[in-house]
């Protein structure tokens, strides 16, 4: 059953699918693993002996770690904001790509009612088109309490963007990720 079928039964269900390189594009039906990020993402040309072939890291970073968050953000930005049909009319449909571990977000300012990030985008070849970066929201019982998207644009390689979201009352702190579609 597909997520159609089963939403007809239950039109707030939250329906995962995890694929390596999207639903659509010439790479859609290729399997990705660990390694093929690593090196698609070009981790592995900084690890190993200088001189010699690409290596990857010692541990699974890019998958266990970049898609389990990623999958976790979307989950919960779905069932905090109502559900499948409302977060995809406030922020497009989440499909995250292998390449998305190539946006970086890191925390700029914040004060008792905003908080401002920068994403940067490490890839050196390939520009990031229709950036959104989604940021939850979290209470000191690390509870969530909101999630909201903001909608970026392109974002060529090397480039920087900064962008600012207001604080529902109640934050403690706020875990952001962002998704893209690469240029293929």
């Amino acid at each position: 059953m597909g997520p159609e079928a089963l939403r007809a039964l239950n039109p707030r269900l939250v329906y995962c699918s995890i694929s390596g390189f999207g639903r659509d594009g010439p790479y859609r039906g290729r399997l990705a693993y660990d390694q093929i990020a690593q090196g698609m993402a070009g981790l592995m040309s900084v690890t190993g002996e200088p001189g010699s072939e690409p290596m990857s890291v010692g541990t699974s970073i890019m998958v266990r770690m970049s898609v389990g968050g990623f999958v976790v953000a979307g989950i919960v930005a779905a069932v905090l904001t109502g559900g499948p049909a409302a977060t995809e009319e406030r922020c497009g449909a989440i499909y995250p790509h292998i390449k998305d571990s190539q946006l970086r977000v890191e925390p700029v300012a914040e004060d008792a009612e905003r908080a401002r990030a920068r994403i940067r985008n490490t890839d050196a070849s390939t520009t990031a088109r229709n950036t959104t970066v989604l940021v939850t929201f979290w209470s000191a019982a690390n509870q969530p309490i909101e999630s909201t998207c903001v909608r970026l644009g392109d974002i060529r390689p090397g480039q920087e963007a900064e962008f600012e979201v207001a604080k529902p009352a109640g934050t403690a702190r706020l875990s952001a990720g962002a998704q893209s579609t690469w240029d293929r």
